[in-house]
């Protein structure tokens, strides 16, 4: 299923649904054949993604996560850090970000792979507010194409 264009009614009914089971939607703008990566957004209403979608690129493909994403949230401490390492082992990829106002795109401040590098990342954080999980996956940019049905890929024309 998918891509579908961006402004398909099929597409504002699957948000009300997720809006209806969530309150936060991870979403990524991504412009291919570009050079650089996508941007990433927190988006909590059908609106804000009418308005990021205003503000996206003709040609660019959103893929937006219902499921949520960086389940550790607070002011990082050495009880956060601590709880950092039960979330992720030594092989799992993580990332830290600043709480998201949109329509501001996520500020990165932290990422890595597994224990040692969490604890160089997290340690001159402390005492500042942090979202912090394994690093979300998001759809299949190369496939476009939704693989599940917590997952929605749609093309900005």
């Amino acid at each position: 299923m998918g891509p579908f264009q961006h402004d398909e009614p099929e597409v504002f009914q699957i948000l009300n649904e997720w809006f209806a089971q969530t309150n936060e939607i991870f979403a990524e703008s991504y412009l291919p054949r570009s050079g650089a990566s996508g941007d990433f957004f927190l988006l909590r209403s059908v609106e804000e993604y009418r308005i990021w979608m205003q503000n996206t690129r003709s040609g660019s493909f959103g893929f937006l996560l219902k499921t949520p994403q960086l389940p550790l949230r607070g002011v990082v401490d050495e009880a956060f850090i601590c709880e950092a390492r039960r979330l992720v082992d030594d092989a799992t990829w993580f990332v830290g970000i600043e709480p998201p106002r949109f329509p501001e795109d996520l500020n990165f401040l932290a990422s890595g792979r597994g224990h040692a590098d969490l604890h160089q990342e997290l340690t001159p954080l402390r005492g500042q507010n942090l979202w912090f999980g394994a690093d979300f996956v998001m759809p299949d940019n190369s496939l476009k194409t939704n693989t599940s049905p917590d997952e929605l890929v749609v093309l900005k024309r």
